[in-house]
């Protein structure tokens, strides 16, 4: 249930939380399918600070996310982020309403719908499109033959399913067009780190060295007893500028002291918005950015030494195993 829908129903109904709403500890709900968030979501963020926030200062989740199933064990439906944030910070309970929905593909309609509103993190037109092409290639609401799908078809598919929002014409046109051209990858879905301390810390549980960051700059000693000062870069031109003038100092420093200290870079999208998607181009921007700096004649020797990229591929041809590094190689 989103915020502006539960406003509705109070509204209409002053015992509207008394009559539908009810507690759970979070143990009870099973979330295994929504480990890697709203179903409809193409990204995944892994915090939200301002959410954590205002679920502090309440004592829990304001509006109730959906769950079916019980008496003992319930689903989640919706509120992944809530739930996340909500166990953050230690709170043992969560409020609930029971889901309404009539099949697998009127729960995906649903949770879709629940984010066109502007009062949450409103639903991309990435998410609407992967949410189509999830509905034609798996609940085959157009039929089996993809093939003899037309553009109109995707058209009148989209306005009977958002029925909340009227698109302006180009926004209709950029819809179908990415439809029509995913029907022939299928779904996909990224993760999102919500911060350079999140990135940080799945760099530390994953990364094959043993080093232990919990932010950008911090420094950490290699299984060998290599000093590596650890930066990561969320876009290509953090690279260009803040990450020169922080490995500078850095090095500079290092010298200062006679310290080996080398850097290594840490890239990943953070919005996946830089990148459109395509992982793969967007990685090597930032080598690029990476090599050109090192190759400033006034620099005295590299200023990056490595580089690596953390995994953000949940679901797509190019799926990436969350538990490995996706690129390493020396600068």
């Amino acid at each position: 249930m989103n915020f502006y829908d539960y406003g509705i129903a109070k509204a209409k109904n002053p015992n509207f939380d008394d009559e539908n709403c009810f507690y759970l500890h979070p143990d009870q709900i099973e979330r295994v399918q929504h480990e890697a968030g709203n179903e409809v979501r193409t990204t995944v963020l892994t915090s939200d600070k301002q959410l954590r926030e205002e679920i502090k200062q309440d004592g829990g989740n304001h509006t109730p996310i959906s769950v079916h199933g019980g008496p003992s064990i319930f689903h989640q439906d919706d509120g992944h982020n809530r739930i996340r944030e909500i166990i953050a910070l230690g709170i043992n309970q969560v409020k609930c309403i029971m889901s309404d929905f009539k099949s697998k593909e009127d729960r995906k309609w649903k949770m879709l719908n629940d984010n066109i509103y502007p009062a949450h993190t409103e639903a991309t037109t990435s998410d609407i499109a992967n949410t189509l092409v999830s509905a034609i290639k798996d609940d085959f609401v157009l039929g089996s033959d993809f093939a003899s799908i037309e553009k109109e078809d995707i058209l009148e598919l989209l306005r009977a399913k958002i029925p909340k929002k009227r698109f302006h014409g180009n926004a209709e046109n950029s819809i179908v067009k990415k439809v029509v051209e995913e029907l022939a990858s299928g779904n996909k879905k990224y993760l999102n780190y919500g911060s350079k301390e999140d990135a940080a810390k799945k760099f530390s549980d994953i990364n094959p060295w043993g080093l232990k960051v919990n932010k950008s700059g911090d420094e950490s000693k290699d299984k060998n007893g290599q000093v590596w000062a650890v930066y990561f870069a969320g876009t290509e031109v953090w690279i260009n500028q803040n990450g020169v003038h922080g490995c500078l100092r850095k090095k500079g420093k290092a010298m200062d002291k006679n310290l080996d200290i080398k850097t290594l870079l840490v890239g990943y999208d953070e919005k996946i918005v830089n990148s459109n998607g395509d992982l793969d181009n967007f990685r090597e921007k930032q080598i690029k950015a990476a090599t050109i700096v090192n190759e400033n004649p006034f620099l005295k020797g590299k200023l990056y030494d490595r580089y690596v990229a953390l995994p953000q591929v949940l679901i797509g041809i190019k799926k990436e195993d969350t538990n490995k590094l996706v690129k390493n190689l020396d600068i």
